[in-house]
């Protein structure tokens, strides 16, 4: 009987911890290099599913993964939210890819999100179809992670996806 007091009250007294940590790690408080790598994981995850209310045309779900202020650039136009849930209906996305990868963690509550994709698909008739690489930027709002920023460029036939660093010119007196 002790025995199992003895755990019971074990089990008890840690679960606060355990409990706290988990909440720390989700609102970006520091973490360490195991809880970054799965803050990673679930960050590609959230942006994975950031696209469906685009595949599905479900403009509230949509609304639900944006930050106040939400701005977002594709197509050569920067918009906001409501210009961007209006395009949701003008998108007809066949098929998409995903690749490349990277989270940063710039400051607290704060990640950029980097990839590559490659997506059969159409805007207002046209086809857009082919490889671009996006950044989002993603902010965590009372413990919920919000996209506040999302960009992509189209890449061209033969352009590098990955930067080439730039040699320092000279200054010439």
């Amino acid at each position: 009987m002790k025995k199992i007091l003895v755990i019971a009250t074990l089990l008890f007294a840690t679960s606060p911890f355990v409990v706290g940590q988990t909440q720390q790690g989700q609102s970006g408080g520091a973490a360490s290099a195991a809880s970054t790598a799965d803050m990673e994981k679930m960050l590609i995850e959230i942006e994975k599913k950031s696209w469906e209310p685009l595949k599905t045309k479900q403009v509230e779900e949509a609304r639900k993964l944006a930050a106040p202020g939400y701005r977002a650039i594709y197509y050569g136009q920067i918009k906001d939210a409501e210009e961007t849930y209006k395009d949701i209906n003008d998108i007809d996305m066949k098929s998409i890819s995903f690749s490349d990868w990277k989270v940063t963690f710039p400051v607290k509550g704060t990640a950029i999100v980097t990839y590559k994709f490659d997506a059969k698909q159409s805007y207002k008739g046209q086809d857009t179809s082919g490889q671009s690489v996006a950044t989002a930027v993603w902010v965590n709002i009372g413990g919920e992670w919000k996209q506040a920023v999302y960009a992509e460029s189209r890449v061209e036939q033969g352009q590098p996806t990955q930067a080439t660093p730039q040699q320092p010119t000279e200054k010439k007196p």
